[in-house]
């Protein structure tokens, strides 16, 4: 078998959280992301990435190794990492955070399904983001997430009531930049609100 050809590939995790009045957020550094990992030779592997790490984690069977000690002999790091993390938005009005990562990729068929149930993609076909959120009510601390596949409308709220934000279209948006064309493409929607 010949060497494959590694890809180097670039994408965007983009929140944008429509927040209620005075509602402060902070984001964490840490993101998961689904991309296609040459080493399990596995498409759709949640990988773990922290920005300012050198490499990321690709979660191969579950986090329950992560736990085991051999974890990391078992599984070399990721290539890929987190590069930015860019906030934009002023109080009550939207904030929009944008997660930027670089990865190295290249062409497989899954090894367990095959490549027509789990085709090659090269792009991120789901995400999760963690924030945190003060109520502007109570002042409690909100420590929430969104990822792509879940039940919309889905609505925010401190334990006290206050309605954070409502999440109305699939978040996070994921867009990943074309290397033939140089153009950002976005990743379908795939759980609306209906």
């Amino acid at each position: 078998m010949g060497k494959e050809r590694i890809l180097m590939r670039k994408a965007e995790i983009i929140l944008e959280l429509p927040l209620a009045t005075d509602v402060g957020v902070f984001f964490h550094t840490r993101l998961e992301v689904s991309l296609d990992c040459s080493y399990c030779k596995r498409t759709d592997r949640t990988v773990v990435l922290q920005l300012g790490a050198s490499s990321a984690r690709c979660i191969h069977s579950g986090y329950k190794h992560q736990l085991s000690p051999d974890w990391v002999d078992r599984h070399p790091p990721f290539p890929g990492r987190l590069v930015d993390l860019e906030v934009s938005g002023e109080k009550n009005r939207p904030v929009k955070a944008v997660y930027r990562l670089e990865y190295q990729t290249s062409r497989f068929e899954d090894a367990k399904y095959g490549p027509d149930r789990r085709p090659w993609t090269g792009h991120p076909t789901w995400a999760r983001a963690h924030f945190i959120l003060i109520c502007h009510k109570c002042s409690a601390i909100y420590d929430g997430g969104i990822q792509n596949n879940v039940v919309r409308p889905y609505t925010h709220r401190c334990d006290c009531g206050y309605r954070f934000f409502t999440e109305r279209r699939e978040l996070p948006i994921l867009r990943w930049l074309d290397p033939e064309t140089g153009r950002w493409v976005l990743v379908p929607e795939r759980w609306s609100a209906g």
